[in-house]
């Protein structure tokens, strides 16, 4: 999500002369500003999702939120340390629990 940016057809060219993509806690305020006058989407966030922000996530659509790497890291993959995985994995699910 490129702040600024209204369509797909523009962030490209955002990209090209030099705009950053938006940060984590913008992409959460752009999909609320998004859904402004369409309530009834649900939209489901995957990218700039992380355990900080998953709650703005949710309070912004109200549906679901999407993590990969985040959720099942390099250094879990590594150890085997499928533990750590299913507390980080409660931990999400509270974070989502909370906001709502």
């Amino acid at each position: 999500m490129f702040k600024g940016a209204k369509t797909a057809r523009s962030k490209p060219l955002f990209w090209e002369y030099g705009r950053k993509p938006a940060s984590d806690e913008q992409k959460a305020k752009g999909v609320r500003a998004f859904r402004a006058p369409l309530p009834h989407l649900r939209i489901v966030p995957t990218g700039g999702v992380a355990l900080a922000n998953a709650g703005e996530f949710i309070k912004a659509v109200g549906a679901a939120v999407g993590v990969g790497s985040t959720l099942l890291t390099t250094e879990i993959l590594a150890k085997d340390d499928w533990s750590a995985l299913r507390k980080l994995a409660a931990d999400y699910v509270s974070a989502v629990k909370a906001a709502r």
